[in-house]
């Protein structure tokens, strides 16, 4: 049997009696507070206990009910489309107080405009109803407003200030909550690395499921040849046709910060072309220094709405924008795995890259030194040869053989390699 203080005793007491009072809120910022804080002791299962308390608050917060001021019936129409899909739902109101969700989903509707669906949905939801509410608010006008509004009685209402604007919100926010929640379904289907995708959202308190996903690191010897790297995942899968290096150009001296952003700015130029390849989550390699260089690139730019994080190599932290303070997830987490092998994936892209430039240089500068060897040369024995060593085991006929190379220049090339110069 475990004993407890006291004051712990009374703390959790005076935790239930906030819960019941509403005050979710107020034990959530309590809750992260106490998480950070045994993150930070590298007391990882306190961390992750007290993590698990925070969902299930939450999860206690989007089932409670929402009270009101007044009697009447009311309907709360919620609307949320993504693609080709597309949610409606119904709160039901009575005595001030949500009652019931209807849930109405929708496919194949990417040609259709909000306001059409939303006309169409009313027209069927309604049709067979004798009994209507006293109000429906809607979160924005549907086609043929005038005569669907006349057909219902005039009972349809546009909130645009006061209390029910925040239940059309929470009807918004359940709608989209549905249609994450069903292409999750969907991808659990086709058999995807999704659950840490969901750990990620939740644990980091993302607006969207980071489907799509790009890291970017930087590789750099002494500040000479820096180059970079963007890997591309979707599903937890990496997706090698969207997978792009870049010469850091803005530079010459060592620069991560400046390189990062030049990085992140031509990356998203690569996204004007291909808009397949915006991503959710942009993933930086570093920590709060690269992450905050970083935001600032992504807000000039124009897919600002993109999410930004860093994962910093010590400890394995991750920064978001909105936080000074680093999240430490569990080295059981399978999020904290995603994200390093993403990041690992990257770092390996940037390093190979960054050897082939040097590599390349290499061989270059080892040609250079044979007299009368111009660039068109050094190009030509390289595409057909490959190599410096295969050039050397060249003979005078093979070299020849190469179109471009002559048979002048194929002995001076023999012979300063035969003769150990």
């Amino acid at each position: 049997m475990e004993f407890i203080s006291q004051s712990d005793y009374a703390l959790i007491v005076n935790r239930l009696l906030r819960c019941f009072g509403g005050k979710y809120q107020e034990i959530l910022d309590e809750f992260r507070a106490e998480m950070q804080l045994a993150a930070s002791m590298l007391r990882f299962e306190d961390a992750a206990r007290i993590r698990d308390r925070i969902l299930a608050v939450e999860r206690i917060q989007k089932r409670q009910s929402v009270f009101y001021n007044d009697t009447r019936k009311r309907d709360i129409v919620g609307f949320y489309q993504e693609d080709k899909l597309a949610i409606c739902l119904i709160l039901k109101m009575q005595e001030g107080t949500i009652i019931n969700q209807e849930n109405y989903p929708l496919t194949n509707v990417d040609y259709d405009s909000r306001e059409s669906i939303l006309r169409s949905f009313l027209q069927l939801y309604y049709s067979d109803k004798e009994d209507l509410p006293e109000e429906i608010l809607l979160p924005f006008e549907p086609d043929d407003f005038a005569n669907i509004n006349q057909w219902l009685h005039n009972k349809l209402i546009l909130p645009q200030r006061g209390e029910k604007t925040k239940l059309i919100s929470m009807a918004k926010r359940n709608a989209f909550h549905l249609v994450e929640e069903s292409k999750l379904a969907h991808l659990r289907k086709a058999n995807r690395t999704v659950f840490p995708i969901q750990e990620l959202k939740d644990t980091l308190g993302l607006l969207r499921l980071p489907r799509k996903m790009v890291c970017m690191d930087i590789s750099t010897i002494q500040g000479t040849d820096t180059v970079s790297s963007a890997v591309y995942f979707e599903n937890g899968k990496a997706k090698k046709k969207y997978y792009r290096h870049f010469i850091i150009r803005s530079i010459d001296t060592q620069n991560d910060f400046a390189a990062m952003q030049e990085t992140l700015t031509r990356f998203l130029l690569e996204v004007d072309k291909e808009p397949d390849m915006k991503p959710d989550l942009i993933i930086i390699d570093g920590g709060k220094g690269q992450l905050s260089s970083s935001v600032e690139a992504l807000a000039q730019s124009a897919h600002s709405d993109i999410q930004i994080i860093s994962l910093a190599k010590r400890a394995e932290e991750v920064f978001t924008p909105m936080s000074n303070v680093s999240v430490i997830l569990p080295r059981s987490s399978s999020a904290l795995r995603l994200l390093v092998t993403v990041r690992d994936e990257a770092h390996r892209f940037a390093i190979n890259f960054h050897r082939k430039r040097r590599s390349k240089r290499t061989l270059e500068s080892e040609l250079e030194a044979i007299p009368g060897i111009g660039e068109q040369s050094k190009f030509l024995l390289l595409k057909e040869l490959g190599s410096v060593e295969a050039i050397k085991q060249a003979t005078i006929e093979e070299l020849c053989s190469i179109k471009g190379i002559g048979q002048k220049t194929a002995e001076h090339i023999h012979n300063y390699f035969s003769n150990g110069e």
